[in-house]
């Protein structure tokens, strides 16, 4: 994060503010949809997405990055975190999420949080949308704060980690569904941030003086009439904080 913010020449101070958070949605979304032609009535559905957060850290990589920040004598606590950090890591997530899959991951409890969202019905006349509809039946939007490990006892148990409260466009209750200025298509997004458990981070603030406080992740399809389908975005970042509590 600090790399990002030099680059990009705003306060090296690893946090996450409104202008970072606004430069890492403004990433490339590639090149634009082509226009649908006018070929009458036509119904398309948009593809099923599931946008999932995972940790992976190895604790020398965490330790190189915490020790130019943590004063001492808390430094001396560095390898210890960082090595807690490191057992609470998930797997990777398996190459398909389809089908059975996507529920043996979920009751899985190995990420760090995820949105889903199902597929949606475009009904498109003369290459305009004219209505954007989930059939009945059809899989609701679906979205987790997830899981932080902890080990306890020997044991690796998973605790549930916290939404991050105080802005309620990271705490969708469902999907954000926008038609494009030209009626061509639309614009499916979902975003979300959480922090770990309550329990993790208290105990690694007094291990070091800072906590990872909020994880980010937003993820959105442009779907057009022609059926043409835009590339999926994600961001996420963890920055540290000196106050537990902060967000």
């Amino acid at each position: 994060m600090l790399d990002y913010q030099g680059q990009h020449r705003l306060p090296a101070d690893g946090n996450v503010g409104a202008e970072t958070a606004d430069l890492l949605a403004s990433l490339p979304e590639g090149p634009p949809l082509p226009r649908p032609a006018a070929t009458g009535d036509r119904v398309v559905t948009s593809p099923d997405v599931k946008l999932v957060r995972f940790l992976q850290i190895g604790t020398r990589d965490c330790i190189r990055e915490l020790l130019p920040v943590v004063l001492l004598p808390q430094a001396s606590n560095v390898p210890l975190a960082c090595g807690l950090l490191d057992a609470s890591s998930n797997p990777y997530p398996p190459a398909s999420l389809e089908g059975s899959a996507w529920k043996k991951f979920v009751d899985s409890e190995e990420f760090r949080g995820f949105s889903h969202i199902p597929p949606m019905q475009l009904t498109c006349h003369d290459g305009r949308v004219g209505a954007v509809d989930r059939q009945p039946g059809d899989t609701p939007f679906g979205v987790s704060q997830g899981w932080t490990f902890m080990t306890r006892h020997g044991k690796r148990i998973a605790e549930h980690a916290e939404w991050y409260g105080e802005d309620p466009r990271f705490h969708p209750e469902r999907e954000d569904v926008q038609t494009l200025s030209d009626g061509s298509g639309v614009v499916i997004s979902a975003r979300q941030a959480s922090r770990i458990a309550a329990v993790a981070r208290s105990a690694q603030f007094d291990m070091i003086g800072y906590a990872a406080t909020t994880r980010r992740s937003s993820g959105r399809r442009h779907t057009s009439c022609c059926g043409a389908t835009g590339r999926r975005r994600s961001s996420t970042a963890a920055p540290p904080s000196r106050g537990v509590g902060s967000s």
